[in-house]
C-alpha cells in the first residue's frame, strides 16, 4: 500500500511516500510563488531516487486547508490530476489534522495552529487520542482561543505550524497546563497526510474522488473586498 502524500498549504511545501509502516522517501521546501512550478519535478527526483515507480502508487493524499488560499488550490489539482491519471483514490485530508498528529496519546487536547491573518490563527481542537476527529476546527483570535481553551479545562498540547504562533500567544492567561510542540513538524506534514490516509485506506474508504474540495475557513481577500464589510467574514 504505496501512497504518495502532497501537503502545500503552509509555508512550508512537503510530499512524503509512505508504503506500509516505511517512510519511503520525503521533501520539503520554503513555499514561495515556484510551488506550482517546483512541487512535480521534486516529486519525481524523489520517486526516482526511492525507486518506486508513479504506477505503483495505491492513492494520493493531499492537505486541504485551511493554510494557504494559492497553496491549498495547488496541492488539491495536482493531486486530483495524479489521482486521476492513475485511477487510483485521492484523499483529503485536514491539514490541521495532519498538525496535530504527532500530539497523539500526550492526552487532553491537542490544538493545531496555523496562522491566518493578524492575530488570527486557522485551528483545530482535537482530543488527543484521536486526532483524525476534531472537536472544532474554527478560526480564533489568539486571545479568544487562550479564553476558549482554559473555559475547556483540559491540559493542552499545541502543535505550531509556524514559528509566529508562539509569539501570538498570550500563554500567561492560559489557565490550564500546556506544552508546546517545536514549530519545525511543519517540515513534515506531508507524511501526517500520509499516516491518515493510509487510516482510511485500510478502513475500505474509497477516498474523496472529483469531490474533494479545498478547506478554507474563511472568505479569500478578494472575495471579502467584493462583498463587502456586510458580510460580516473575518
Amino acid at each position: 500500500m504505496t501512497i504518495l502524500a502532497i501537503e502545500t498549504a503552509t509555508d512550508v511545501a512537503s510530499a512524503a511516500l509512505l508504503d506500509g509502516d516505511s517512510l519511503r522517501a520525503s521533501l520539503a521546501f520554503r513555499a514561495r510563488r515556484d510551488v506550482c512550478r517546483r512541487m512535480l519535478p521534486e516529486i519525481q527526483a524523489m520517486m526516482g531516487a526511492a525507486g518506486v515507480e508513479v504506477a505503483s502508487l495505491s492513492g494520493v493524499a493531499v492537505g486541504r486547508g485551511p493554510g494557504s488560499f494559492t497553496g491549498i488550490r495547488i496541492g488539491v489539482a495536482m493531486a486530483k490530476g495524479l489521482a486521476l491519471a492513475l485511477g487510483v483514490p485521492v484523499f483529503g485530508i485536514s491539514t490541521l489534522a495532519a498538525c496535530a498528529y504527532p500530539a497523539r496519546g500526550m492526552g487532553g487536547i491537542a490544538c493545531a495552529l496555523i496562522p491566518a491573518h493578524g492575530d488570527e490563527l486557522y485551528t483545530g481542537i482535537f482530543p488527543a487520542g484521536d486526532v483524525p476527529t476534531p472537536i472544532e476546527e474554527r478560526i480564533f483570535t489568539a486571545g479568544e482561543l487562550v479564553a476558549h481553551l482554559s473555559r475547556l479545562g483540559q491540559p493542552v498540547t499545541f502543535a505550531p505550524a509556524s514559528e509566529q504562533v508562539g509569539n501570538l500567544l498570550p500563554l500567561n492567561e492560559l489557565a490550564v497546563e500546556h506544552r508546546m510542540l517545536s514549530h519545525d513538524l511543519a517540515w513534515h506534514l506531508a507524511g501526517w497526510v500520509g499516516r491518515l490516509a493510509q487510516a482510511r485506506l485500510a478502513a475500505g474508504e474509497q477516498g474523496d474522488g472529483v469531490g474533494l474540495a479545498p478547506v478554507y475557513l474563511r472568505l479569500s481577500q478578494a472575495e471579502m473586498q467584493t462583498d463587502g464589510p456586510a458580510t460580516g467574514a473575518s
